[in-house]
């Protein structure tokens, strides 16, 4: 059974809300992401496989490759192949890219020294250099005749491609610009400059203000000669040039695209595609599984990236439905409950699935609402119980269907069934008492509650009581007499350790990670006697861990998350190495099985994997 891949790699991206277009016949490029560190991506739609490179500062994607200034190099430029992203060129522009454009015929990049060159969009060499202060966004002309400049101080400046000279300066913005975007012939040229979006016409005169936000302003695009602004998170308008008025206004939208004679936008989960001509929303999808954090469009399929996971979700416009994807996280698990042979993840997207051992195919996979993480979950017989921020929900796994909900005081840590009822306990916070109280099972009734001032890390039942643990400390509540019947604490003398108390009380592991006086980081882990805190071990300059340590149910081995990609298993009575084991992931975290037999790993994407630990 080693090394089970649960669920499936295919259309999930590197980053969340990455920027993202598509090129040539269905190959989507994306890079960046959420926190900036998703690498430059090239996926093809009709399988979902993909292929990865480095983290890029800046890309540009046409015809049949893709430019990008590397994170680290960003002085330089490279050409990469679509779709297999295969290196062909690579130049040093001696300076650090700030922006890059493709056209058919010609290749642009903004330098931070003020240069703006003309690129052969082959070779990379420079065919013209100019002087351009703060330049810093650049668009092409339809026919990619022209080249617009977009600098810090609001200017634009068009440069003649074939000559490399700079045409005429546009005068007008007051902030940086932002966005820009040609009209259909090439004739006008609008800018969204911090609050408001102007527009030019390209031979030449005055500024033409499209539209003055209440937040910022983005030129999404045009349909003919009609612009299409996004005044974020207030409305998204089409305007015509000279216009005192825009032609319509839609309110309150996410991420924008104009393709032809459409806007398709994204609002929250729901997707809508918007004509032009009038702003009539024509067709729709809705979901509740995502938030939109990027949008593109392939024909009538439109593509969207989550902003909270790394799933890409794929919806067509005709039949107003999503496609089938693959049902898995996509984003790291936050919540594991083992169940026999059945086990249950719940994920930062919002998203609990469950799987049985062994097998990559999940057996269910339910949804929470919005954005909120999935921060708890328990399996009972056919039923799946959810935390779901502040809300705990019921479903049955069968059929997925919802079986009702209630309504906790803060986010909800733990779930455990019991019989005819099930213990909730939300997470103590910011100075504020935690809860546990108990629910009936089917009519989710409050039946007791209690104050807990401490948040417990773990949970185990023992028929009719429930045991609650953490490093430093844990108590047992008996749900028949609905009290706790036992609490105890651990002495320890470092906060600063992270803890891991065994189920039955006796040892407490505490792990650290420290800088090494030869630089990096080196970690540490150290066994005491729960009760008298005598210390009966100590395993000291081991590899620097990736996420937090795990101990078995027995309380016997520690499995340690390398930033390797490597679980090393120790004794935590004896500190010695018994196994080593070569996951292939970047990792977010491990759990042991009940058994003890294998580990489950998971890494920052939410790819799960077991691997036998015996």
């Amino acid at each position: 059974m080693d090394g089970v891949e649960y669920g499936s790699n295919l259309h999930r991206l590197t980053g969340w809300g990455p920027t993202m277009c598509v090129v040539g016949d269905g190959v989507l490029v994306a890079a960046g992401g959420r926190y900036g560190d998703g690498a430059l991506q090239a996926m093809t739609l009709d399988d979902g496989r993909s292929q990865r490179a480095e983290v890029a500062a800046v890309f540009a994607a046409a015809d049949d490759a893709v430019l990008l200034a590397p994170q680290r190099e960003p002085t330089h430029v490279r050409r990469r192949a679509l779709p297999t992203l295969e290196l062909q060129a690579d130049v040093d522009l001696g300076a650090p890219v700030k922006a890059l454009a493709r056209s058919a015929r010609a290749a642009a990049a903004a330098l931070t020294d003020g240069s703006v060159l003309l690129l052969d969009p082959a070779t990379l060499g420079a065919t013209h250099r100019l002087a351009v202060e703060a330049a810093g966004t650049l668009a092409f002309s339809p026919d990619g005749s022209c080249l617009a400049v977009g600098t810090d101080a609001g200017r634009v400046a068009l440069v003649d491609v074939a000559s490399g000279q700079v045409a005429r300066t546009l005068l007008g913005g007051r902030a940086p610009v932002t966005s820009l975007a040609f009209s259909d012939d090439g004739a006008i040229v609008a800018a969204g400059c911090g609050k408001t979006a102007l527009a030019w016409r390209s031979a030449g005169g005055k500024a033409v203000t499209l539209r003055k936000g209440k937040t910022f302003a983005v030129v999404v695009g045009f349909a003919g000669q009609r612009a299409v602004v996004h005044d974020v998170q207030q409305a998204l308008v089409g305007v015509d040039f000279g216009a005192k008025e825009p032609a319509w206004e839609v309110p309150q939208y996410g991420p924008a695209l104009v393709r032809g004679d459409r806007v398709v936008a994204a609002r929250f989960a729901e997707v809508r595609e918007i004509l032009v001509a009038d702003g009539r929303v024509t067709r729709r999808i809705e979901s509740p599984t995502i938030h939109v954090g990027s949008i593109e469009l392939a024909g009538d399929t439109v593509l969207v990236a989550a902003s909270t996971d790394h799933r890409l979700l794929r919806g067509d416009l005709a039949t107003g439905k999503w496609l089938s994807r693959a049902p898995s996280h996509g984003a790291p698990v936050d919540a594991v409950a083992f169940a026999g042979d059945r086990f249950a993840t719940a994920g930062r997207e919002g998203q609990a699935i469950v799987w049985e051992r062994g097998r990559a195919d999940p057996l269910r996979a339910v949804a929470g609402a919005g954005s909120d993480q999935a921060g708890a979950v328990a399996l009972d017989g056919d039923t799946l119980w959810i935390g779901v921020g502040w809300e705990l929900r019921r479903f049955r796994v069968s059929d997925g269907a919802a079986q009702g909900s209630a309504k906790l005081r803060d986010d909800v840590r733990h779930v455990v069934p019991v019989g005819d009822v099930v213990l909730a306990c939300a997470e103590a916070s910011r100075g504020k008492y935690g809860e546990l109280v108990l629910l009936h099972a089917t009519t989710l009734e409050r039946l007791h509650e209690e104050q807990l001032g401490v948040n417990y890390a773990r949970t185990s039942r023992d028929g009719r009581r429930v045991r609650l643990w953490s490093g430093h400390g844990w108590a047992v509540f008996d749900v028949d007499a609905r009290a706790f019947v036992d609490r105890g604490e651990v002495p320890t003398d470092d906060y600063a350790l992270a803890a891991l108390l065994s189920a039955d009380g006796a040892v407490v592991v505490e792990t650290s990670t420290r800088q090494a006086a030869e630089g990096g980081f080196r970690s540490a882990f150290r066994t005491r006697e729960a009760r008298t805190g005598a210390r009966v071990v100590e395993g000291t300059d081991l590899p620097e861990l990736a996420c937090a340590a795990d101990l078995d149910d027995a309380g016997t081995r520690l499995a340690m998350p390398g930033t390797d990609g490597h679980v090393r298993v120790y004794d935590v009575r004896t500190g010695a190495l018994e196994r080593e084991i070569p996951t292939g992931h970047d990792l977010s975290g491990v759990r042991w099985f009940p058994d003890g037999a294998a580990l489950l790993a998971w890494d920052l994407e939410g790819c799960l994997t077991d691997h036998d630990a015996r």
